[in-house]
């Protein structure tokens, strides 16, 4: 990856990644809604039959390079284990580390994991609110820590976060430098 003033680069980089997918998997898949609403109980992600294994296998038979997983959505549900907020899968009906097992089936098949973390939770209004301002250099630490936290080191990650529509760029590039 290049540094961060870089934006054609970066741009470049993932259209050179070519063929990959997106998995928007949270908890609107058990809240029977588009856009989970936020502060659902925690209990309601109720996986029976998650399989990040079986994933990563469909994805490298057909030809794909990369898939992004939606680490957290705008309902703030957050896929992996974090200090941040109650409001993760350790407290859903199957306590486990969505993140990183999708991580570990990825990179097993060579394929790269990337992620989408947006950044705002809880309400429209805060997104709409974000849309305006400024990332700070406290929230923009606080974005890298929550992207990088969850994965290591290793290949290459690329890491989207979505403030409302405010343009997206990648985090970190999996070896814990900013770009």
């Amino acid at each position: 990856m290049q540094a961060a003033g870089n934006l054609h680069s970066l741009q470049q980089a993932f259209v050179d990644m070519r063929f990959g997918m997106f998995i928007h998997y949270n908890m609107a898949t058990y809240s029977d809604e588009e856009w989970a609403s936020p502060n659902l109980n925690p209990r309601l992600f109720a996986p029976t039959a998650l399989d990040c294994a079986q994933w990563a296998a469909t994805a490298k038979a057909a030809g794909m390079s990369w898939a992004a997983l939606t680490t957290k959505h705008h309902d703030g549900f957050c896929l992996w284990p974090t200090e941040q907020t109650g409001y993760n899968v350790m407290n859903s009906s199957t306590p486990r580390d969505v993140v990183r097992e999708y991580v570990d089936a990825f990179r097993a098949q060579g394929l790269k994991p990337c992620f989408y973390f947006e950044a705002t939770s809880g309400t429209w209004a805060a997104t709409k609110a974000l849309k305006h301002a400024r990332f700070t250099p406290v929230s923009a630490r606080y974005v890298r820590l929550e992207a990088t936290s969850t994965v290591g080191g290793g290949d290459a990650i690329l890491s989207e976060v979505d403030c409302g529509g405010i343009a997206a760029r990648p985090v970190s590039d999996g070896s814990g430098t900013a770009i």
